[in-house]
């Protein structure tokens, strides 16, 4: 029977720990842990629940002090499941023995093998690198370089910008980038031909409306400011005299035409005005007019939208197509590119990875083997690409367990769609479950939340507006708690982020234990030089790496660019703080980049652009021409030294003096001198980005507060939490591409879409397309959602602090959904009081480290201490990303081959022909990537293998009565043991029976391994008295590659 289930978890609930417990119910329940499957969506959460997992595994074996609560709560879920903890224990091993087995992935990184196994080799790739967002904005490049070329497409693509955007290069690479973020759109329907509408005479609709105009100011007098009225609205329409110039005017100011407020504003026409002897000819106008706004929205659609579309079509194909073959053909893909690639040939009936909708015993064979059972974390989070490569999945598996909440949706500018979680229950037939008891917030805190949005949901169902929101309960051990709100308005004499400081000083010691969070990067800025101003320590986004620092971000991006030669980290570099050329220079660079490589290769003596910044980049060039052939020795060649010439001679400490800028460069410099070259250290950089080496450095160490945007802080917790959030922001003008998409409740199919610009939209709404106003609320949800995130953060204190953005003497009168919320949360009875107001106790942890005192850093003095250690030098010093620190290349290739000729064999049990292209297929998906096309061709096909197969066939007879491949056995260490071949030949008639024992061999043989491998068996005969009836043979056979 199919189990499925969708847990509904708010902010605190213990989602993690649910999970864990799932787990180990359904390893209790009998399912092999390697076929479940664990889906998250970041490497820290990832890591989070495989150590809560084994975590709970080694207390319920061992009985440590958590294991009764552990099993308790398993039996709340599953009262009558028998906890055998016998039964875990054996599991507990298998799995600390083989924990590389444990099936916990990111979406990405399961995305990755299904790519990598069964559709990289189908599209004849068999090795890649992928790269992130950073290393793939050489492609943006390199198509903008396309676009150059074909006059008549860079002239289309100027089209797609915003007004004066053809003067911002940065423009163009960002539509790029979004035309290619959006491609799994274009992926999920078919194109179909716009039929256009027909229309009535524009002219004579208008004209019209000019006559009944003209008529109502006989009746009323004085007749000049009714038609007055009228020319104020259509000055420019009136002047013209031909049907020509009259159809031109309305198509050129069709937006003049569509505002509600153009025709009646200061005119006596008004269609709530009641004007004796008019109301006929107001009736009339009215009529007219809003026929007149359909009559012409369907025009611009069918002059205007439709054409654009069907270019856009053209352009963004041209793109798609220019992408792919730099892609196939450089074999570097971004986990967007995986994704997108994936998806698209996932279906693909030639690769039969999917039938009838589920994924099949073939597409098993090829990832990591059956899923019974798959866990989904933050679901609210999963795009609508994710879903349905996981779809087929999770219709093959019989227990699906998806756990999120709707109300912490906030990537939809990534493809998170937050509706389908909601929609889940229904589209998988499951139960749900809502998660009702917040584990990380004092009483006060989750009182606020509860009633601010509930206010917040009760105001939008007046509006017809959808945001869900249950209480939450808290712990009985958790009852006290303090929350706050200070109200900043335009007139006062200190601005909010004074009142965060002085509130900060009076009331904090233990900095460490604070978190600072607002919603965008200007209101960051601002606080952390606020926080500077007043000596107080930071880390601005905690969660961001060292090499985002800014002091280090400029001189990492030259650092890539003399390790990768790739132009765009050249681009980073010029446009970092440390060069920041303007938009004209950048734009020289790109149209002379030829020029540019020739100069900074020594082929052309010197060039006009940037002279003295490329003069330094071309000497930093000679420099680092010896880096990967140092001897560790050498103190001139090290990969330190090379940064610390780019620190001095690009004058990084004037540039970057503050004891934060230093502090973090050298830290840099301490982890560069752990690596030989540029190579080593990103290799080490591109596998740990999140690792705690990479993390920026506080300029107080640890007591330092921490300062983020909402979605860093997102999946962490702090003691305190200070919240800023302005009422009113300025909104920047909608502009540019707009791609607009429905899908059906289901997500199977698409419902319609829309591809135009933004300058259009206010066409839509009186063609009955409601896109618009469907993105309007989409993006109005996910900003509470937003406020949401924000506010479920603290465990003990929440100050929220509010920029009113008016008088304080408007205030009170101010209407405000936000305010309203805070209000009923609060209990104050109008805006004014609710500034300074508070409820409960503020309460902080005590320090438990003594911290150093603030002083100025001095980076030559610093330099002093940082000694170079040899022996980490060699331990990182690796030649090659995704290699064995210990092992030459030809090594690995030759261990990687013997794997692959292994992997071969033993899916080959009678030597068949239907084996043996069943076999081949499903090693080139596995090794294909690491060993390339030639090798595995010499490996299903070369005279080696040949050879094998005619002198050892024997092996592959009919005539043995068992064939085992890969079997396991323990040794008298209980070590687990995997023997290639084992046949048996029962005993009858008195005849014993044979035991052949077969170690395949592509290098040296290693008699010690066959004889564990044979004691083995000999004990596991002697167990059951049948050592007398069995004769053991053991053979090495021998592939020369």
């Amino acid at each position: 029977m199919k189990n499925r289930k969708i847990l509904k978890a708010s902010a605190g609930t213990g989602k993690t720990y649910r999970l864990s417990l799932e787990y180990i119910a359904s390893l209790l329940l009998g399912e092999n842990f390697q076929e479940i499957m664990v889906l998250t969506f970041t490497r820290k959460a990832t890591g989070e629940i495989r150590e809560r997992i084994l975590s709970f595994l080694k207390e319920i074996t061992t009985d440590g002090e958590d294991a009764q609560e552990i099993v308790e709560n398993i039996k709340k879920l599953y009262p009558d499941l028998v906890v055998d903890t016998e039964k875990l224990v054996d599991v507990y091993s298998e799995i600390m023995k083989n924990k590389d087995r444990l099936k916990i992935h990111t979406i990405d990184s399961f995305t990755n093998i299904i790519f990598k196994k069964s559709i990289a080799p189908s599209l004849g790739i068999y090795s890649y690198e992928i790269i992130d967002d950073d290393r793939n904005k050489d492609f943006h490049l390199k198509i903008l370089e396309k676009l150059l070329e074909k006059k008549t497409y860079f002239e289309s693509f100027k089209d797609f910008l915003y007004e004066n955007a053809e003067k911002d290069i940065e423009a163009y690479l960002k539509l790029i980038k979004n035309i290619l973020n959006e491609r799994w759109k274009f992926l999920l329907f078919k194109k179909k031909d716009r039929k256009a509408y027909d229309i009535c005479n524009l002219v004579d609709l208008l004209d019209n409306m000019k006559t009944d105009i003209e008529e109502a100011g006989k009746i009323k007098s004085p007749s000049k400011v009714l038609i007055d009225g009228f020319k104020k609205a259509f000055k420019g329409y009136l002047s013209k005299n031909t049907q020509s110039e009259k159809l031109k005017f309305i198509t050129e100011n069709f937006k003049l035409f569509l505002k509600e407020d153009t025709f009646w504003v200061k005119s006596f026409i008004n269609p709530t005005a009641k004007i004796k002897g008019t109301e006929k000819h107001v009736e009339r106008i009215i009529e007219a007019y809003s026929l007149f706004k359909i009559e012409l929205s369907r025009f611009i659609f069918n002059s205007k939208v439709i054409p654009y579309e069907k270019n856009l079509f053209d352009f963004v194909e041209f793109i798609f197509s220019v992408y792919d073959e730099m892609k196939f053909r450089e074999k570097k893909f971004t986990h967007t590119d995986i994704s997108t690639f994936t998806f698209k040939y996932f279906s693909d009936p030639r690769l039969s990875l999917v039938e009838n909708n589920k994924v099949t015993d073939y597409f098993y064979q090829l990832t990591e083997g059956e899923i019974k059972t798959i866990f989904i974390d933050e679901f609210q989070d999963t795009s609508i690409l994710q879903w349905k490569i996981l779809r087929s999945i999770t219709e093959r598996a019989n227990k699906v367990i998806c756990v999120g909440d709707e109300k912490q949706s906030i990537y939809g500018w990534r493809g998170g769609e937050k509706d389908l979680f909601d929609k889940l229950p229904n589209i998988i037939n499951g139960t749900s479950e809502t998660l009702e008891k917040s584990y990380r917030s004092e009483k006060t805190i989750i009182n606020f939340v509860n009633k601010f949005f509930s206010s917040l949901r009760d105001q939008y169902d007046e509006e017809n507006k959808i945001w869900n929101y249950e209480n939450v309960d808290y712990l009985q051990s958790k009852d006290n708690g303090f929350v706050q709100t200070v109200i900043n308005c335009k007139d006062d004499d200190k601005s909010s982020f004074d009142a965060m400081i002085e509130i900060l000083q009076q009331n904090v010691n233990n900095y460490n234990k604070v978190g600072i969070i607002a919603r965008r990067n200007k209101d960051l800025i601002a606080i952390s030089e606020k926080l500077a101003e007043n000596h107080i320590p930071f880390i601005i986004n905690s969660s961001g790496t060292l090499l985002e620092h800014r002091a280090v971000k400029g001189i990492f991006s030259l650092l890539k660019y003399l390790a990768y030669n790739e132009y765009i980290y050249l681009l980073e570099f010029m446009r970092s703080d440390i060069i920041n050329i303007d938009d004209s220079e950048l734009k020289e660079l790109i149209v002379k980049r030829i020029e540019i490589n020739e100069y900074l290769d020594g082929i052309r003596d010197k060039t006009d652009i940037c002279k003295l910044q490329l003069g330094l980049i071309k000497g930093f060039r000679k420099k680092f021409l010896g880096v990967f052939q140092i001897n560790t020795k050498d103190q001139k060649g090290r990969l330190d030294n090379l940064a610390l010439s780019l620190i001095k001679d690009l004058g990084i400490l004037e540039i970057f003096p503050t004891n934060s800028d230093v502090k973090n460069l050298l830290r840099f410099y301490e982890i560069l001198k752990e690596y030989r070259s540029i190579e080593d250290f990103l290799a080490y950089a591109e596998e740990n980005p999140d690792g705690d080496k990479l993390k920026q450095v506080a300029v107080e160490e640890i007591n330092a507060v921490n300062i983020m945007s909402i979605h860093k802080s997102k999946g962490l917790e702090f003691e305190t939490e200070f919240f800023y959030h302005p009422l009113s922001t300025r909104k920047f003008p909608d502009t540019g591409l707009k791609f607009y998409l429905k899908m059906d409740d289901t997500y199977e199919n698409t419902k319609d879409y829309l591809l135009t610009n933004a300058s259009y939209k206010s066409i839509l709404n009186f063609l009955n397309m409601d896109f618009v106003e469907e993105n309007n609320v989409k993006d109005e949800m996910e900003e509470i959602n937003n406020l949401y995130v924000a506010m479920t953060r603290p465990k003990k204190n929440l100050i929220t602090f509010i920029d009113a953005g008016i008088e304080r003497k408007k205030l009170i009168e101010k209407e405000n959904k936000i305010l309203n919320g805070l209000k009923n949360a609060m209990g104050s009875e109008d805006n004014e009081n609710l500034d300074m107001k508070s409820i409960g106790f503020f309460r902080e942890s005590p320090i438990e480290t003594v911290f150093s005192q603030d002083k100025k850093i001095s980076f030559n003095q610093e330099l002093d201490n940082y000694i170079v250690d040899t022996d980490i030098l060699m331990e990182n010093s690796v030649k090659k990303k995704n290699f064995s620190y210990n092992m030459s290349l030809d090594q690995e290739f030759k261990r990687k081959s013997g794997s692959a000729v292994h992997y071969f064999l033993e899916n080959i049990k009678y030597l068949t022909p239907e084996e043996l292209q069943k076999s081949q297929k499903i090693t080139l998906a596995k090794y294909g990537n690491m060993l390339g096309e030639r090798m595995m061709a010499n490996i299903f096909e070369g005279t080696g293998i040949k050879k094998f197969f005619r002198d050892n066939s024997w092996i592959f007879s009919k005539d043995w009565d068992h064939i085992h491949r890969e079997f396991k056995i323990l040794d008298e260490n209980n070590s687990v043991r995997r023997i290639d071949r084992l046949m048996i030949k029962e005993a009858k008639d008195k005849n014993p029976g044979k035991i052949v024992i077969v170690d395949y061999k592509t290098g040296e043989k290693d008699e010690k391994q066959m004889s564990i491998y044979e004691n083995s068996i000999r004990n596991l005969l002697k167990k059951d008295d049948l050592e007398k009836l069995y004769e053991i043979e053991c053979h090495f056979l021998f592939l020369d590659l």
